[in-house]
C-alpha cells in the first residue's frame, strides 16, 4: 500500500508540477517584484493593466522553469510520501475506535507533517531560484521555518478537505472524499 500510493502520488505530482511550474514562477516573480508595490492602491483597471504588463515582462524574461529540478527532486517524492503515509495511516487508524472522519483527518494530518519535512527545503530553494536570488543557506532557513510552515499549512489542509466536501453533491462521505 505504501509503495503503490507513493508511486501513484509521485507520478501525479510530476505531471502537475511540470505543467503548472511556469505559472508559479511568474506568480512568484510578480509577487516579489518591488516595482509592483505602491503606497496607495490604484484603481482596479490600473492594477489589471499593471498585472498584465508585469506578466508579459516576466514571460519575456524567460527561464520559467528556473528551480524546477530541486522542486521535482523533492516534491515528487514528498507528495508520494504524503499519499503513501496517508493511506497507511488510514489503515492503521481504522484499527482504533475513531470514526471515519477522524481517521481521514488524522491520516491527512500525519501525512502532511511528514511530507512537509521533505517538501520545505525544495520549496525554499525553488523560490530563491525563481526569484533569481542568491541561494544562501536555503536548507538551514527551511528547517528553521519548518514549524511555522507546519502551523500555517495544517489549517489550510483541513479546511480544504471540509470546504471542498461542502461543494460536492452526491452521497460521497467526507472520509471517502478526503
Amino acid at each position: 500500500l505504501l509503495i503503490a500510493s507513493s508511486i501513484a502520488g509521485g507520478f501525479v505530482e510530476m505531471g502537475r508540477t511540470s505543467l503548472l511550474y511556469p505559472l508559479q514562477t511568474i506568480k512568484t516573480r510578480i509577487q516579489t517584484d518591488v516595482h509592483n508595490f505602491t503606497l496607495r492602491s490604484p484603481p482596479m483597471e490600473d492594477r489589471l493593466l499593471n498585472l498584465g504588463t508585469s506578466f508579459k515582462r516576466h514571460v519575456n524574461a524567460g527561464d520559467l522553469y528556473a528551480g524546477i529540478k530541486p522542486t521535482l527532486l523533492v516534491s515528487v517524492p514528498a507528495i508520494g510520501v504524503y499519499y503513501g503515509v496517508r493511506d497507511v495511516s488510514k489503515r492503521m487508524l481504522s484499527m482504533t475506535v475513531m470514526d471515519d472522519i477522524a481517521i481521514s483527518l488524522g491520516a491527512a494530518l500525519i501525512a502532511d507533517v511528514v511530507s512537509l519535512c521533505f517538501r520545505t527545503p525544495a520549496d525554499a530553494l525553488a523560490l530563491r531560484l525563481q526569484n533569481q536570488d542568491d541561494e544562501g543557506d536555503w536548507v538551514g532557513d527551511s528547517y528553521r521555518n519548518l514549524p511555522m510552515v507546519i502551523v500555517t499549512d495544517l489549517p489550510y489542509l483541513l479546511s480544504k478537505i471540509f470546504l471542498n466536501r461542502q461543494f460536492i453533491h452526491g452521497s460521497i462521505s467526507i472520509d471517502r472524499y478526503a
